[in-house]
């Protein structure tokens, strides 16, 4: 029994590992790092292509249709809150990848589309990384599979942190400073607890 949790614990540790340094890295980084915003960003890019918007449809179906057009890779439907018309009644649409951002604005009189993406740096990709689940809607296969392996690492955490106690208890469990261990964290759980409730 104590030979197979420590395989199980081994190999659930080495399958997460890129994704457990990714969580530990995004976490590092917004304890210490300035705003995301404060940080120079990669440069822009833009281009413009022929649209004809049809007719008759509200700004949630020209936002459809100009996804279903433009076919930028990664994304999904705009979101409500990504949808609107600036100061020139030009319709603006967000669309978001883990990688990027893509503002779009129609001009349906010109009938012209501009697409300007706007690259992540490293640590924003990260953090896109890290926040990425199942319950996400995640529209390509690619990043719906790495919403699988977040959600893989997490449960992995809680199979992890059991497995290592039971191997503890199996080979050492007198051993202090693997008891005091233990109870401090579970001493800081407790007191933060009662602190904020």
């Amino acid at each position: 029994m104590t030979r197979w949790i420590k395989k199980i614990h081994m190999y659930v540790g080495l399958l997460n590992f890129t994704v457990l340094v990714i969580f530990g890295v995004v976490g590092i980084a917004a304890t210490v790092l300035p705003d995301p915003n404060k940080r120079p960003k990669p440069a822009p890019s833009a281009r413009v292509i022929d649209y004809q918007a049809p007719g008759g449809l509200d700004d949630r179906g020209l936002a459809d249709h100009v996804h279903a057009t433009a076919k930028i890779p990664l994304t999904g439907t705009a979101p409500d809150w990504g949808i609107r018309r600036d100061s020139e009644n030009n319709l603006r649409i967000r669309f978001g990848t883990a990688a990027a951002r893509f503002e779009t604005t129609l001009f349906e009189r010109e009938g012209k589309l501009r697409i300007e993406k706007q690259p992540f740096d490293t640590l924003q990709f990260l953090f896109h990384l890290h926040e990425m689940t199942p319950s996400s809607a995640h529209p390509d296969f690619r990043t719906q599979l790495w919403a699988w392996y977040v959600e893989f690492a997490i449960w992995s955490l809680i199979l992890m942190a059991l497995s290592g106690v039971y191997l503890w208890l199996a080979s050492r469990p007198r051993h202090r400073w693997a008891q005091v261990s233990l109870a401090a964290s579970m001493a800081v759980f407790i007191a933060f607890y009662w602190v904020i409730r």
